[in-house]
């Protein structure tokens, strides 16, 4: 919210942490984004990846609410919804975390709309990386300033591999 918004997270309503897929609220619909500043200024807007500001009735807080012209992405992490022995990261590297807390997989929403549940985490980031691209370059054949917000699942990545590092590790440990 404080990259968005250029204001502390507390002072939006943003604490202490995130939304979860039973959340009823989001980032206040009344703070200013930086997508809502530059849109007037002729920029396209859009937003891909984990958005994690909310999703409310009927997607009330997604991005295409605060501000951007399009959204591709998952609307709250990886690990908030049922993944049980779910690939999350390439090649085969489980998801942890909350896992199994609530009963609504995770969705891919395009915009406004759910496009697919659950999503397919392993071919995620292609998607993003397609929709990212193409943004790009309907944005650069208009000749139209752009602004792109990508906040990545992907940077937990190294963080699940470390703990799986330390698990084999401890499981080599106990077997000696």
């Amino acid at each position: 919210a404080s990259l968005l918004t250029g204001r502390y997270q507390t002072r939006s309503g943003i604490f202490p942490g995130v939304f979860y897929p039973g959340s009823i609220g989001g980032l206040p619909l009344n703070e200013t984004t930086i997508a809502e500043v530059l849109k007037p200024l002729g920029y396209a807007t859009a937003a891909v990846g984990k958005w994690h500001l909310g999703y409310g009735a009927n997607g009330i807080f997604l991005p295409t609410k605060q501000g951007f012209d399009q959204y591709l992405g998952i609307p709250y992490s990886h690990d908030q919804g049922p993944c049980h022995n779910l690939t999350c990261f390439p090649p085969d590297v489980k998801c942890f975390g909350w896992c199994d807390i609530g009963v609504v997989t995770v969705p891919l929403v395009h915009n406004d709309r759910i496009k697919q549940q659950p999503v397919n985490f392993l071919d995620l980031e292609r998607a993003y990386r397609y929709f990212a691209t193409n943004f790009i370059i309907t944005s650069a054949k208009k000749k139209q300033p752009f602004f792109l917000y990508y906040p990545s699942h992907g940077i937990l990545l190294g963080q699940h591999q470390s703990t799986l590092q330390s698990l084999s590790q401890q499981q080599s440990n106990i077997q000696q």
